[in-house]
């Protein structure tokens, strides 16, 4: 009996310690989840990525569960409702289940494997019918499904970086995207977030960091929640500046280096910044090109988020004053903190001495290298059109973050391509909305225009198809990145290769037929697999460039004639053909 007491003392002594290192905000979840949700799997709740975590182009809008580093574990409804969508991709969310909850909210699961029968066989009409492998379906009479009834299996298709299950909540009809720990899907968490460095920039010109007109970063030192710069611990700014911060999170038992939860800066207690990931509204993700340092992740691959608020950035979430920036007079003494919360309440802090410092009255004079382009103001709420030589740029009101003098030049066009290459603003300006380039190219007599193609050229000189729309002597193609554009000719076909199936080869059920599948210029851009010439339904994994089908699937008893046709954007055809038995 005594015994018993003990133990009953002992676990309400931790169930409180536990309770008290949570948010109020974690306690609520907690009920919520056992109030009716479960989990969507049956293994220990482990993460290999959070909420708002730091991605190109967007911000994570769920949670990454791990599976044991493996595919094929069983995936569950968290709580009855409607199964209203069902998506099949080989990119993105791979294969997703999306299911409506009597609370409004709907719960996302992706990267599946398969799905369980009763949901294979609704898609799979789909696929026939519309003859292709990606099918996007939201079912007219929604599907009817039980709280914790099996809906499918992890994987690791679509975009998918390894096995997972990529699970998210999502509100206001599906067009936001909330925390999923706000409900309780937690795991175990109690080591503190990082802080990794410092980034200091001048407002203008004339304002400077420790007597430099451009920005500092500062590397930290530091253990447990106390973080410091290392090296000197007094920092002088003249004038205005941002600050901006790289820190990740870190949970227990994981190496993983996920995504925070908020950030807090003060100067003297006085708030400036701050920011919270309860909710991303998917028509707002790309403007994490705005909260964050763009031109610094695509030089150095480190993420810093930013104080400084852009007068494009209409980002919901983050608080500023001042627009984010901080200001000292000569000789004034302030304290820069800098607070990194992860969800679990785990906190961490930098301390650092900032020292007002003078700003520069005249700037070096630099010789100006010679113009061979044209450049023009674009303001970030007007429409934007520039033209020079045989090129046309123009930008959509709301394509820029603030406002930028953008310029153009061309170079000597290369052997690989047709046109002279056209320099258009800098790579280290994000685009927020895409704009329309046009490149004007008169081909000969005897030459293919379906083939023509606008290319963008990466900083090792390869390039990437952009688009491909030919009329009236001019090339004309969406873009999302500043940076070199040139027109090239794509006459290659697709690279097709078996990887198994020869020319009456014997097929037992349970067997696959896999194809090895590549394009080199203008993408993949349909994939046919037909048998007696009917057509078959495929599994196309594009990051692993592999076509594959099964036997029950696609063969009929005894003799068949196997067909795959793979084209590319330009329509270069690859195929092979054999007889297969099964």
């Amino acid at each position: 009996m005594i015994r018993l007491k003990y133990n009953t003392l002992l676990n309400l002594l931790v169930s409180l310690i536990f309770l008290a290192s949570l948010t109020p905000k974690a306690l609520n979840a907690q009920a919520a989840l056992l109030n009716g949700w479960e989990w969507p799997m049956k293994i220990d709740p482990r993460l290999s990525a959070t909420f708002g975590e730091l991605r190109s182009g967007h911000f994570h809008s769920g949670i990454d569960i791990k599976t044991r580093q493996r595919e094929g574990e069983p995936v569950y409804t968290i709580a009855s409702g409607k199964l209203i969508r069902i998506s099949v991709s080989p990119f993105g969310y791979g294969k997703a289940i999306y299911i409506q909850h009597d609370n409004g909210f709907i719960s996302v699961y992706g990267h599946l494997q398969r799905f369980t029968s009763k949901i294979d066989s609704i898609i799979k009409v789909e696929q026939y019918k519309k003859m292709s492998y990606a099918v996007d379906l939201t079912l007219k009479s929604p599907l009817s499904l039980s709280s914790g009834e099996q809906i499918g299996w992890s994987g690791n298709s679509g975009s998918s970086g390894g096995p997972h299950l990529h699970f998210e909540i999502r509100d206001n009809g599906g067009s936001d995207a909330l925390n999923p720990m706000q409900f309780g899907f937690q795991a175990a968490d109690w080591v503190r977030p990082k802080i990794e460095a410092l980034k200091i920039t001048p407002k203008g010109s004339y304002q400077t960091v420790n007597g430099e007109p451009s920005s500092q970063i500062f590397k930290t030192e530091g253990w447990g929640m106390v973080y410091r710069i290392g090296k000197n611990d007094t920092i002088r700014v003249g004038g205005k500046a941002s600050i901006g911060v790289s820190c990740v999170d870190l949970l227990a038992h994981e190496p993983n280096r996920n995504g925070v939860y908020a950030i807090d800066m003060s100067l003297d207690s006085v708030a400036f910044f701050s920011i919270k990931f309860d909710r991303i509204a998917f028509n707002q993700a790309k403007y994490i090109n705005a909260i964050t340092d763009f031109a610094e992740r695509r030089l150095s691959g480190d993420w810093f988020v930013s104080s400084k608020k852009l007068p494009g950035n209409l980002l919901t979430s983050p608080v500023y004053k001042d627009q984010g920036y901080i200001h000292l007079s000569p000789g004034q003494y302030a304290t820069l903190r800098i607070s990194v919360l992860d969800y679990a309440g785990n906190k961490s802090l930098l301390t650092v001495t900032l020292l007002g410092g003078d700003t520069i009255t005249s700037m070096p004079s630099y010789a100006k290298p010679a113009i061979h382009g044209k450049s023009k103001l674009a303001k970030w709420n007007e429409k934007f059109n520039l033209k020079w030589s045989t090129m046309e740029l123009s930008l959509p009101t709301g394509a820029l973050y603030e406002d930028y003098s953008l310029s153009v030049d061309s170079s000597a066009r290369n052997s690989n391509l047709l046109s002279p290459i056209y320099r258009v603003g800098s790579a280290n300006i994000p685009i927020h909305n895409k704009g329309t380039l046009i490149i004007k190219y008169r081909p000969g007599k005897l030459s293919d225009t379906t083939k023509l193609v606008m290319v963008r050229l990466t900083d090792n000189n390869s390039f990437s198809a952009v688009g491909k729309r030919y009329r009236n002597g001019r090339i004309e193609a969406s873009f999302g990145e500043f940076g070199r554009y040139a027109i090239a000719m794509d006459t290659i076909a697709p690279q097709l290769r078996s990887m198994n199936v020869t020319e009456n080869s014997t097929w037992l059920v349970g067997d696959s037929l896999k194809f090895q599948v590549s394009d080199d210029l203008s993408g993949i851009a349909q994939i046919w697999l037909s048998v007696n010439d009917q057509w078959r339904l495929y599994e196309y994994d594009a990051k692993n460039r592999l076509v594959f089908t099964t036997v029950s699937e696609a063969l009929m008893p005894g003799k068949n004639r196997f067909l795959i046709r793979v084209t590319d954007g330009c329509g270069n055809i690859s195929e092979l053909s054999y007889t297969v038995i099964r």
